[in-house]
């Protein structure tokens, strides 16, 4: 089957595939770009030195921007090789989303967790022992502890729906990226007819000879 740049297989929404991955690609560059530079921004600005998480938000953001202009440049010269980085920041994205959600849980949980302590005491004997000692933080108001609940559950949504959104869009880079190879070939042959064509003008109207 002939391949067919404007058929109904290569829609995406209500554009083109090339071109809705064209806007994809500009979308995500601006927004990468601005959390980026957000961050890096509240990084030097603030007294503390940055944080595990800042640090890697600001790697990831970056390595977002640069394949999302990566894959722009690649669907517009038909460069199949550079939409495959936009394959690995985005795999990249969902480990660090899916590893901030792990540990935003159990940050929470360590905040509420029994704190342990050790003292010294003296014993009747003379001796000087160690005794632990556990003590438990107050205990929270009920709307302090809906607040949180909320934010938990939230986080849970907001990290499936980003990692479903990123599996969809890894979708469509490999449609993407299968539309960059047909088009090529397609491209090639009809650059080959059109050689065949000026070598010999009645290349086109003659048909094979049947055996």
């Amino acid at each position: 089957m002939d391949f067919d740049p404007h058929g109904a297989k290569w829609q995406c929404c209500c554009c083109n595939l090339p071109t809705g991955m064209k806007f994809l690609a500009a979308f995500e560059f601006v927004v990468c770009t601005a959390i980026a530079s957000v961050t890096m921004h509240h990084v030097i600005t603030q007294n503390t030195a940055a944080s595990y998480f800042e640090v890697f938000l600001i790697a990831t953001m970056i390595l977002m921007a640069f394949t999302s202009l990566l894959m722009a440049i690649g669907i517009t010269i038909n460069r199949v090789t550079l939409l495959y980085p936009s394959l690995v920041a985005r795999g990249a994205l969902i480990v660090f989303i899916e590893a901030f959600s792990v540990w935003a849980v159990f940050n929470q949980d360590e905040s509420q967790t029994t704190a342990t302590t050790s003292i010294l005491k003296k014993k009747k004997s003379g001796k000087w022992e160690i005794e632990t000692k556990k003590s438990t933080p107050p205990p929270a108001d009920s709307i302090e502890q809906t607040h949180t609940a909320l934010v938990l559950v939230l986080l849970v949504f907001a990290t499936l729906f980003i990692t479903v959104f990123c599996f969809y869009c890894i979708y469509l880079v490999v449609r993407t990226i299968h539309y960059v190879n047909s088009y090529a070939k397609l491209k090639e042959r009809r650059e080959s007819l059109i050689q065949a064509g000026m070598i010999d003008p009645d290349y086109g109207s003659r048909r094979p000879s049947l055996a």
